[in-house]
């Protein structure tokens, strides 16, 4: 298949390894049914399954396959007509009747149904007519009953289909309905070698042939021929919009425009449906020919010389493809690359929609039925298109066209349109968000009118009204036969979306900062996350505990929330924010007319929805956390605390008596159902658990719960927002959690490298330390209390595993040798580094408790370590919560580095007002300097040792705005030249969490409001005069002392962070010191260092090794397999003169020392000498020395 000779694969008893599916390279869709419990028995993997060309529309017919038989409908356009086939795989065991009832059932479902069958079985049965050389009881049962069906076969002659090296034999038979049998053609069986004792059988199928399929790839679109057209067609472009008919032409206009230029720009390419072998090579080719050719001469030259063939040619398969996938492994050369092969392999199946059970049990018949009950569940309610009217009109007075015209500007449209990543999914009309961004300055005066006055009238173009939706599989479930194991995704119009976003930003920033919601609301906030949720909640449980009393929480998870919440929900919560009429009745409009399309292979549906918001619509979190804000205020309003986060509800209640604080959830309990009933909504008791927090042996009162008649009983633990919560909160459970999803997570990568192949070192450790370790560190900052090395043993297996894999070493070598080698923290001492920054992170957001209850036993006790060990992070700190900036009005620019070197750029800004500014860090101190020939300015500034270089930069940027502003300039063109882009990126960024970023923003737009600004970067150390000069400012000002108390300015994340880091790699140093063990390992790595880690990780996986294994001295020499019991000596066999160890070896072994001198310029070597030697200069050595180590 993947050379193209065949478009579908009937396959029985295929190899089936590791509860996969082991067919070679292949990347069709493989069809099969089995469940996880019959893979893990060899007699009950699957032996039967279909492999059909991507490029083919096929289905899984669930009801119909079993382990050996595998059914799938193909459906084709035949002229202008659609058919289906029914193609089958059938495995006849010789040990039960023939045909099965597995078979039969197929036969007869197709003949109810009207559909044409093709089968193709291994029937393990003998008779004349399908050429077998004899007839027995099976063959004759099986021909029987195809003599009362209306299948025909399609065997001719008498070749066999089965050999083997005593007997020949046709037991494989392919079966069709007879009212097809002309559509199938040429079935013969090939000589092809097939490595099996079942011959190929090939046949061709007239109207089954792999459609050509054909894309644009935007990522290949020239985009200059496509700016060129879209200013064409623009120009002169402006519609005049009176009515909503001249708003639907001017959105059909404007998009057939983009289209038309993004078609003109973006060729057509195909699909390729088949690829060849990656790892095939000549000796294979050889090979395959000369079985060929001894198959051929089997009946002159005997049958030995075939099987030697064959024999050779079935070894080198997969030894070829091991190699190949071993040089692809060994070759990358960037994270990018390393990235997309763990995606590849961490990507679970690719469940695709198939049947799907309804709710009396049966499964759906057809792709129709499939998508109507999809749409059934998560769009309840929702009517054909059809049977609705013309949605509302609102009249367009002067005072909301004038409101609309104002939050509708030409700078917040682009700032919406950038704060959509470029290549985004498209709705229904094409428009990918990059069509907008790279055509915007000749397109937004046409999106201005577009937007200002849909927002005005409250009226939604019909080209926005169609939604796409896709039914994307949710992670982790069993089976992917219920309708809610899907998720519905809305993909709708970018143009609808812009307006979207800009409306939620306008919401956020005027309605909800007078009437905010409810401080216990956690989702879709800035500023607000799972941590903050948590750090909440475990700190209640955290302070009853300390007051020795208990705490019940009950989890509630809102069934179907964003689907099932009604219109009038939504308008009446809105409403109550003080979102005024305009908003309202567009948000309605908007929700009320979506058309909802969806297609499956040759199916398609369409509806209109009637209640609910979409699922990845812009303006739909926001929408939620609005009606959820009621619940909410309702709870913690009668005296029940509860957090929310999206549709999950936690209700915790603390008390000293257990049976009151039942008492007291039942209430709390009552008031959901109520408001639940109120907003047509529902809680799934299914979902629902209660945990009593307690530290208490007597827990008499403990009684359940009734949710909606449903009775609710206590459990000991829950997984909430990722972490699992126990009754004690003892962690022991959330710990093994965590540390089984990081071997998951390692060990999908695992496939990527061996002991001395694959993977560079460097992005082994990437992957641990980016992938891995993160998983493992989640939720730290609540069950790292202090010390953590109690729970090593759950954790260190992980971090050596993963050490061990990076280094290639013995399996004796010292876990702390490795970590020093590496670099890498022990665990304990990350750990406490990652709850360290989170505590700081909490402390700035102003959640942390000042007189924490007992800092001993909460998590809040980390903050109070990290401020006795430098008391500056109590100083103003500069970060803060995310907020949005203004819509920017000044220009960035980004020449490239010869415009700046030729002297081009810098002439044709001398007429304006030209400022240099830059930022510099020199032993540990900060400065910054402007230059301005035009304002006169030649200063540096000192800001001392709190300061990092990016902080540097933008305060040189505002100094230079400031002094722009105190001249009074006005009407000029002001060019600031820097050097560093992250600074200028920043500044033009739609959102910051810098309060330097922000102020020096704020400056900038105002500087610009009387002038015109523009951010230009300069490329540093170039020669540049004005850059230059500030260069030199910035040093000076480094070089001075701050005069006054520090920080000069608010000190930075980054810089706390790495002074935390700076703490990890003291206390790694330190407990590398400590150790008494390693002995061999201290003769060279002293102390960590991010230097020997570098090297090390930039070798490969065998140069690394050889090189670990001489620096610990667990290796092959005597003196370490002594130590092991795997010699009889100690002393080095090359001259039994001293211990075998490598140190020996590389320092003063005589037979070496002519080698040692040539390489390492010394006979004999010291101690000191030693640690003074290159890594490279020891690998050297080694290499010459030494095959293996």
């Amino acid at each position: 298949m993947q050379n193209g000779a065949a478009q579908v694969a009937l396959v029985q008893e295929p190899y089936f390894r590791r509860g996969n599916f082991y067919l070679g390279n292949l990347v069709d869709p493989v069809f099969a049914t089995f469940s996880k419990l019959e893979t893990a028995n060899s007699r009950s993997m699957p032996r039967a399954c279909v492999l059909v060309n991507k490029a083919i529309v096929a289905t899984l017919i669930s009801e119909l396959s079993t382990r050996d038989v595998c059914a799938v409908t193909i459906d084709v356009s035949v002229g202008d007509l659609n058919r289906k086939y029914v193609y089958c795989s059938v495995y006849l065991p010789h040990d039960e009747p023939s045909p099965t009832d597995d078979f039969k059932r197929v036969v007869v479902h197709c003949v109810t149904k009207g559909l044409p069958l093709i089968v193709g079985s291994d029937a393990n049965a003998h008779h004349i007519i399908w050429g077998s050389s004899d007839i027995n009881l099976r063959g004759s049962s099986l021909m029987e009953y195809l003599s009362s069906t209306d299948l025909g076969l399609l065997n001719i002659g008498n070749r066999p289909t089965f050999m083997v090296s005593n007997r020949e034999e046709v037991l494989d038979i392919t079966l069709c309905s007879n009212r097809i049998s002309h559509e199938l053609t040429n079935w013969h069986v090939s000589d092809e070698e097939s490595l099996s004792d079942h011959r190929y059988i090939f046949f061709e199928h007239s109207n089954v042939t792999a459609q050509t399929l054909r894309f644009m790839n935007p990522r290949s679109t020239n985009w200059e021929l496509y700016i060129e057209l879209v200013a064409t067609k623009f120009h002169g472009y402006s519609p005049s919009i009176e009515n909503p008919s001249d708003l639907d032409d001017a959105v059909d206009t404007t998009t057939s425009y983009i289209m038309e230029a993004f078609e003109e720009a973006c060729p057509l390419r195909s699909v390729k449906t088949t690829r060849g072998t990656p790892w095939w090579n000549s000796d294979l080719t050889r090979l395959r020919k000369q079985c060929r050719r001894s198959w051929n001469r089997r009946r002159s030259a005997g049958s030995e010389s075939f099987k030697s063939a064959r024999k050779a040619y079935k070894k080198a398969l997969p030894s070829a493809e091991r190699s190949g996938w071993k040089t692809l492994c060994t070759n990358v050369s960037s994270l990018s690359e390393v990235s997309r092969l763990n995606k590849i392999l961490a990507k679970s199946k690719d469940f695709q929609v198939n049947e799907i059970r309804l709710p009396n049990g049966d499964f759906t018949s057809s792709d129709e039925e499939v998508l109507e009950c999809l749409f059934n569940t998560h769009f309840p309610g929702c009517v054909d298109i059809a049977s609705t009217d013309e949605p509302n009109v609102f009249s367009c007075s002067y005072e909301s066209l004038a409101s609309a015209r104002s939050i509708v500007t030409t700078e917040s449209i682009q700032w919406a349109l950038n704060s959509f990543a470029p290549f985004k999914s498209p709705g229904a009309d094409g428009i990918y968000p990059v069509l907008l961004q790279k055509g915007f300055d000749f397109i937004q005066h046409v999106l201005k009118k577009l937007l200002a006055s849909s927002f005005a009238t409250g009226y939604i173009p019909k080209s926005w009204r169609d939604i796409t939706v896709m039914f994307i599989p949710k992670g982790g479930r069993a089976s992917y036969e219920e309708a809610k194991s899907f998720r519905p995704i809305s993909l709708t119009s970018f143009l609808l979306k812009c307006l979207e976003r800009i409306i939620d930003h306008h919401i956020r920033d005027v309605y909800l900062a007078n009437m905010p919601l409810h401080v216990n609301q956690h989702a879709y906030q800035s500023g607000k996350s799972t941590v903050t949720l948590l750090h909440k909640v475990v700190y209640d449980i955290e302070k009853a505990f300390a007051q020795k009393q208990s705490c019940l929480g009950v989890f509630l998870d809102i069934e179907g929330a964003f689907d099932n919440v009604s219109f009038d929900a939504i308008l009446e919560a809105a409403r109550n924010h003080g979102l005024p009429t305009m908003i309202t009745n567009w948000i309605h409009q908007m929700l009320k007319n979506r058309h909802l399309f969806s297609t499956l292979r040759q199916a398609a549906i369409r509806k209109l929805s009637v209640c609910g918001c979409p699922q990845g619509g812009v303006l739909s979190p926001l929408l939620w956390n609005l009606v959820a804000d009621t619940l909410l205020r309702q709870l913690n309003n009668c005296g029940f605390p509860t957090y929310g986060f999206a549709d999950e509800y936690l209700a915790l209640i603390v008390g000293m008596c257990i049976s009151t604080l039942f008492d007291l959830m039942q209430s709390a309990l009552q008031v959901v159902e109520s408001w639940c009933r109120q907003y047509g909504l529902s809680v799934n008791p299914n979902k629902t658990s209660i945990v009593l927090f307690t530290e208490r042996r007597n827990r008499d009162g403990i009684r359940p719960l009734r949710l909606f008649g449903t009775e609710i009983n206590v459990t000991d633990q829950v997984k909430y927002v990722g972490v699992i919560l126990d009754s004690k909160l003892l962690w022991t459970a959330h710990i093994d959690f965590r540390v089984k999803k990081a071997c998951m997570a390692f060990g999908q990568c695992r496939q990527t490298f061996g002991k001395t192949w694959g993977l560079k070192p460097k992005y082994i450790k990437w992957i641990y330390t980016t992938v891995v370790r993160s998983i493992l560190a989640y939720g730290c900052v609540w069950w790292q209390k202090g010390e953590v090395r109690t729970i090593q043993s759950k954790l260190g297996h992980l971090h050596r595993m993963c050490l061990m894999a990076m280094s290639g070493a013995f399996s004796t070598t010292p876990t702390a040798a490795l970590e020093a080698i590496f670099d890498v923290a022990p665990l304990h001492i990350y750990l406490k580094q990652e709850a360290l920054s989170c505590s700081y992170r909490l402390w700035v957001l102003d959640l942390l408790e000042k007189n924490p209850v007992n800092r001993r036993s909460t998590h809040t006790s980390l903050f109070p370590l990290l401020v006795n060990w430098d008391k500056i992070v109590l100083a103003p700190s500069d970060l803060t919560i995310a907020c949005n900036l203004p819509y920017r009005t000044f220009t960035t620019q980004f020449p490239s580095r010869e415009e700046w070197t030729s002297g081009y750029l810098e002439r044709s800004i001398s007429n304006n007002i030209v400022c240099y500014t830059d930022g510099s860090l020199l032993e540990g101190r900060a400065g910054a300097g402007v230059y301005s020939r035009e304002l006169r300015l030649n200063q540096f500034y000192s800001l001392g040792r709190n300061c990092t270089v990016f902080q540097a930069e933008i305060f040189a940027l505002m100094c230079g705005v400031q002094s722009a502003l105190q001249q009074r300039v006005m009407g000029k063109v002001i060019y600031f030249c820097s050097d560093s882009q992250a600074a200028i990126k920043a500044l033009a960024s739609a959102n910051s969490r810098s309060k330097l970023v922000i102020a020096c923003r704020t400056q900038i737009e105002e500087l610009n409001s009387v002038n015109s600004v523009n951010l230009v970067w300069v490329p540093g150390h170039s020669s540049i005069a004005g850059n230059e000069l500030a260069d030199e400012l910035a040093r000076d000002g480094a070089s001075h002392d701050f005069i006054g108390p520090e920080p000069a300015i608010p000190i930075s994340k980054c810089w706390v962070k790495l002074q935390i880091n700076s703490w990890a790699a003291t206390q790694h140093k330190q407990y590398w010191n400590s150790l008494e063990s390693c002995r061999q390992t201290k003769l060279y790595i002293t102390e960590p260092s991010p230097r020997v880690a570098k090297y090390l990780t930039n070798l490969s996986k065998q140069n690394c090794s050889l090189l670990v294994r001489a620096l610990t001295g667990h290796c092959r020499l005597n003196y370490h397999m002594a130590n092991i019991q795997r010699a009889d000596s100690f002393v080095c066999d090359s001259c039994d003169s001293d211990y075998g160890t490598s140190y020996h070896l590389i320092c003063n072994c005589p037979v070496f020392s002519q080698m040692r001198f040539q390489l390492l310029g010394k006979h004999l070597l010291s101690e000191t000498e030693f640690r003074s030697l290159n890594l490279q200069d020891i690998l050297l050595f080694l290499t010459r020395c030494v095959n293996e180590l």
